[in-house]
C-alpha cells in the first residue's frame, strides 16, 4: 500500500515559513511599541521630578536650568508620541499581515486533510475489495 503523499507540502511549509516570519516581525513591532511606552513613562517620571525640583529652587541659574530641561522634556515627549504613534500602526499593520498568513497556511492544512481522509477512504475500500475477493476465491 503506498503512502499518502500531499502534492502540496512544499507550498504548505513555504507558508508555514512566512507565518513564523510574521510572527517574528509582529513580536518586533511590539516590542519597540512597548520599548516607546516605557520611554514616554519615564519622560514623564523625569518631568515630574524636575518639577518639584524646580519650586524648590531658589537659584535664578538652577531655575532657568530646569525650565530648559522641563521644555527639553516636553519636546521629546511629543517626539515620543508621534513615534509610538508609528509604532501602533506598524504593529496593526504586523497583525493583520500575521492573520493574512494563518489563513493562507489553513486553508492548505484543511486540503491536506481533506485528501487524507479521501485517501484513507479509498485504501479501506480497497482493502475490503481485497478481503471480498479473498473470501470469494475460498469458496
Amino acid at each position: 500500500m503506498k503512502t499518502f503523499n500531499f502534492s502540496l507540502e512544499k507550498v504548505l511549509e513555504v507558508r508555514a515559513f512566512n507565518q513564523r516570519q510574521s510572527e517574528i516581525k509582529l513580536g518586533e513591532a511590539t516590542a519597540e511599541s512597548t520599548r516607546l511606552k516605557m520611554r514616554l513613562q519615564d519622560l514623564a517620571q523625569k518631568r515630574l521630578s524636575t518639577s518639584l525640583k524646580q519650586s524648590s529652587s531658589n537659584k535664578i541659574e538652577n531655575m532657568i536650568a530646569i525650565e530648559h530641561y522641563i521644555l527639553w522634556l516636553d519636546k521629546e515627549k511629543e517626539k515620543t508620541l508621534k513615534d509610538l504613534a508609528s509604532a501602533e500602526l506598524l504593529v496593526e499593520k504586523r497583525r493583520k499581515e500575521l492573520n493574512e498568513a494563518m489563513k493562507q497556511r489553513k486553508v492548505l492544512e484543511k486540503l491536506k486533510e481533506k485528501q487524507f481522509f479521501a485517501y484513507r477512504k479509498e485504501m479501506y475500500k480497497k482493502e475490503e475489495q481485497e478481503i471480498d475477493d479473498i473470501a470469494k476465491n475460498k469458496k
